[in-house]
């Protein structure tokens, strides 16, 4: 319809100017709720790492806490794979609890590969990283969770990976955590794969068991 394709375009204009008269704009309405909602959907489905500079400029310039809370509420709820970058350079520069965890979030909900290996690479040393990987819920991370899963990452991500793939249904996912189970020695690693499969059932301890 109009207003998808219209979304479209405006996602489609990666510009750093546009994108903060945008985040301006959504700034600068104050209360009313339905214009912040209105700029935040258009925030969101922009393509690049334009829009995500855009608004790290606002976090690090202004210090009223309302600014701030929204700007990271559309960090968190950033959408596009071309945002990954960006965020992840974010993840880098600025150490404020509050931006990890909206960029951890954002990063979650894109869940696409490199999404998720951003997350995976974070996740030993950061709690947001490794939350934020098992919340993951994209269609097309499946695969990518099954590699962590299977050894490509840290421990934590491993377990973080695990605990996601707890989440997806198909023959697929259970194969890949039975395999796990068959081969892994590592006790932690152990319990996140039996709880995957038979969640908080203390008697599931077999996979191939009912619970």
């Amino acid at each position: 319809d109009s207003r998808n394709n219209l979304l479209k375009v405006i996602g489609n204009i990666r510009s750093l100017a546009v994108s903060g008269v945008i985040a301006d704009i959504m700034l600068a309405v104050g209360q009313k709720e339905e214009g912040r909602r209105i700029c935040k959907e258009i925030l969101t489905a922009m393509e690049g790492g334009e829009v995500v500079e855009a608004l790290a400029q606002r976090l690090k310039a202004d210090k009223d806490p309302d600014i701030h809370d929204y700007c990271l509420d559309v960090l968190a709820s950033m959408s596009r794979p071309s945002n990954v970058q960006a965020l992840n350079s974010l993840l880098i520069s600025d150490g404020r609890d509050t931006v990890q965890a909206a960029v951890a979030n954002g990063l979650s909900n894109i869940g696409d590969s490199k999404a998720c290996l951003t997350l995976a690479d974070n996740a030993e040393t950061n709690l947001y990283c490794s939350t934020a990987l098992e919340n993951v819920r994209s269609p097309y991370a499946q695969k990518t969770l099954a590699e962590i899963a299977s050894g490509s990452g840290g421990r934590k991500a491993r377990v973080a990976a695990i605990g996601a793939l707890g989440f997806y249904e198909g023959p697929e996912v259970k194969n890949v955590l039975e395999m796990l189970w068959e081969k892994e020695k590592d006790g932690l690693i152990r319990e996140a794969i039996r709880k995957s499969l038979f969640g908080d059932d203390l008697n599931g301890t077999k996979p191939g068991n009912p619970p």
